[in-house]
């Protein structure tokens, strides 16, 4: 199925069977561009891990089992639907576009949408696709009659927006982009059998694992179709956010506590830790390797430049693939609004929550990794089934079955991100609902020429935290915020 939404400017397809049905394994993107310009080849959710623990009749944990894996297909059990096009009828009225577009609501309440899908006059100007996946008997399907869920539905949902600078994409207002947000909503059905005075199982954990192959031009003039696999090299870079004072000029060494631009070796990384950006006070067991770490609030991707050694603006990255699942603490000071490079006023508090992790309330203990790592046909969905893509123990995926030593990915190449978000079931006082949608924050494209302006940061190579020389030396995968 081709989609090619002329209000959004978005062209993509999504991969279906005769009955327009998502292929087996979910509702895929491929060929992803924006007015022309390449994003991605594809993007798509490569399973769900469901944990399941055991409980006695006095509610204590006696155990926990090994996680389960779905995939998103009828041989994973679920019922799957046709996929849906959401598109609007475009409205002025601004106060009664949110009942006409019920779909929308879900979403909505976390990161305001409504605000990057609708013009200046208050039209809807979004787009999206969707499909469903429901499992209503899966706990018992998978040996758990006792648990307290009986099921599970799931829903794909792909949002995206007009390219604007207005709301604003980051704090200081100075970057058009359009928006992706690849969501999954999911909801846990209960188990009308279920007595919590026996001994039973109840869900530990649910997570989303996703492929993104990112497919950047090199160029912000590149309005072509996807060139040959070998024609095109892409960067990565990683960043973190200063949560203190003293950020008055925006440049690169004022802006980030942490930062490895372009990334130099292939990396797992983690960018939250039960919701908190530094783990130092969770009490995680020692031998965790999330024991007492610095996360990372946001990457950005990038076509290598034709100039050597030039990389993208950071801040700023004016042709870019942004994604930001944190904001640093420091903007908070101004009183949620921040002065702009041409001197106005960007009201930071309800798009950004400086120092708050950009995830769903309702399910806000959120473990969320990333990997960066060059594509190989051993992980690649056209050539290997999605069962092999990931693993229980997620990281041993790229540290044990790819390669012990990461290679290096500075000089750019074909290379791809990896997501994965976890919910956990309760932390301390705090509790993760039973239903909630996951990638909320998504992701945004800017494909225009790099600005000369005060508040965007250097174009050369930064490493801030941990020098490019010990990233060599050390060769490690796992490589935390510093």
């Amino acid at each position: 199925m081709i989609h090619d939404d002329k209000l959004t400017g978005w062209t993509f397809e999504t991969p279906s069977d005769a009955s327009g049905k998502p292929q087996a394994g979910g509702l895929v993107l491929q060929n992803v561009r924006h007015q022309g310009h390449n994003l991605a080849r594809d993007i798509r959710v490569v399973g769900v891990w469901i944990e399941v623990e055991k409980v006695d009749a006095s509610g204590n944990v006696t155990s926990t089992a090994a996680p389960i894996l779905r995939t998103l297909d009828a041989a994973s059990g679920f019922t799957v639907s046709a996929i849906k096009k959401l598109e609007p009828v475009p409205i002025v009225n601004h106060p009664n576009w949110k009942e006409q577009f019920e779909w929308l609501k879900d979403f909505d309440d976390a990161l305001n949408f409504a605000d990057y899908i609708q013009d200046p006059q208050g039209t809807y100007s979004g787009y999206g696709v969707s499909a469903t996946y429901d499992a209503p008997g899966l706990m018992s399907q998978v040996g758990y009659s006792d648990c307290e869920y009986a099921g599970v539905s799931l829903e794909q949902v792909y949002l995206f927006s007009r390219y604007s600078d207005d709301p604003p994409h980051e704090p200081f207002g100075f970057l058009s982009g359009a928006r992706c947000h690849p969501l999954v909503r999911y909801e846990f059905l209960k188990n009308p059998a279920f007595d919590p005075s026996k001994p039973h199982s109840r869900v530990a954990s649910i997570r989303f694992d996703y492929r993104l192959h990112y497919y950047v031009d090199s160029d912000y003039q590149t309005t072509n179709a996807p060139q040959n696999r070998s024609g095109l090299r892409n960067q990565a870079g990683l960043f973190a956010d200063h949560d203190s004072f003293g950020v008055h000029v925006r440049v690169t060494t004022n802006s980030f506590s942490s930062a490895e631009k372009p990334v130099v070796l292939e990396a797992t990384v983690p960018a939250l830790v039960m919701g908190y950006s530094d783990s130092s006070g969770l009490g995680l067991d020692r031998l965790d390797r999330l024991y007492k770490v610095l996360c990372w609030d946001n990457i950005h991707w990038w076509g290598l430049r034709a100039t050597p050694d030039t990389y993208i603006s950071a801040p700023g990255a004016f042709h870019c693939a942004h994604m930001h699942w944190r904001w640093g603490s420091v903007l908070g000071i101004f009183g949620g609004e921040v002065a702009n490079y041409m001197g106005g006023v960007v009201d930071a508090g309800p798009h950004f929550t400086p120092g708050t992790p950009l995830v769903d309330p309702f399910i806000p203990l959120q473990t969320i990794r990333l990997a960066i790592t060059r594509n190989d046909r051993r992980f690649d969905p056209e050539h290997t089934r999605l069962a092999d893509l990931s693993d229980s123990d997620w990281e041993s995926m790229f540290e044990t079955q790819n390669s012990p030593s990461p290679q290096s990915i500075k000089g750019g190449g074909d290379i791809v991100l990896w997501y994965s978000a976890r919910v956990h079931r309760s932390f301390s006082v705090v509790r993760s609902g039973p239903a909630g949608t996951v990638f909320l924050h998504g992701l945004f494209f800017a494909h225009d020429a790099e600005l000369k302006v005060i508040t965007a940061g250097s174009t050369s190579a930064e490493y801030i935290g941990r020098s490019e020389k010990t990233i060599l030396n050390d060769k490690k995968w796992f490589r935390p915020a510093s």
